[in-house]
């Protein structure tokens, strides 16, 4: 008898632990303000319900609320930069959902809405539109996936001419190098100095720390080998961090 009450014990606190909804014992946790306590419970929620996206939403609060007030010693260094932590969370809730997502990102939260200011933050953002419309080309500024020297961006004019922006002096000096046309989601741009070249979009994952996490950025690219312009990306990056503008 005394066998059969632990073995139906261990049962009991197995099925209890199977069904245990760690988010919201975490929820719990983070409305007492025991942060450390919370993060643990929604972490251990990603692992368990990894489909479950308020799992992975709060863990980018959580890492912001925990982190935020510290000073970024080295932004180049994108694994101990908790920005670039929060956004793979993000990321990881938005491939459940992205339309409930920025629908919670809509919410005025005191406690996260700092982390909504800042800079990867609102690019993150920007790399989320789905329309891939002529709106949405001439309203962003592009990067070169790959830094270059002198610093270059570049712009879809609402002319319809394609401008290449250089920092000269502190100042960006905009130069018309061509003429662009977005037609079926696809890019051609005609050259000033050349032919017309076609370029794709393409959504594309950002990956660091070793490749374990990544967030989401565009990729604009030529198929062609000897492209006029470099791969531009929008997103986002830190553009003097090393050979790639993450």
């Amino acid at each position: 008898m005394k066998i059969f009450l632990i073995m139906l014990l261990a049962f009991v606190m197995t099925t209890v632990s199977f069904g245990a909804d760690y988010n919201a014992l975490g929820f719990n946790k983070y409305k007492k303000g025991k942060y450390q306590a919370a993060k643990k419970l929604f972490l251990k929620s990603t692992v368990k319900k990894p489909k479950n996206l308020y799992g992975w939403y709060n863990m980018a609060r959580i890492t912001f609320i925990l982190e935020g007030k510290k000073e970024i010693e080295n932004s180049c260094d994108i694994a101990t930069n908790y920005e670039f932590t929060a956004l793979y969370y993000l990321t990881k809730a938005t491939e459940i959902d992205q339309k409930r997502v920025l629908e919670l990102l809509k919410r005025d939260e005191p406690k996260f809405n700092k982390f909504k200011e800042k800079d990867a933050y609102k690019k993150w953002m920007k790399s989320l539109d789905t329309k891939k419309d002529a709106k949405f080309f001439s309203s962003n500024e592009w990067m070169p996936y790959k830094n270059a020297f002198p610093a270059k961006t570049y712009a879809f004019d609402k002319s319809g001419k394609f401008m290449e922006v250089e920092l000269v002096d502190g100042e960006d000096k905009k130069k018309s190098i061509g003429t662009w046309k977005l037609k079926n989601k696809k890019m051609t741009i005609k050259f000033d100095a050349g032919k017309s070249e076609v370029y794709t979009i393409k959504k594309s994952k950002s990956y660091f720390s070793q490749g374990k996490k990544y967030y989401t950025i565009f990729k604009l690219s030529s198929n062609l080998s000897t492209s006029k312009i470099p791969t531009l990306l929008l997103g986002p990056q830190y553009g003097d961090c090393g050979e790639y503008n993450f």
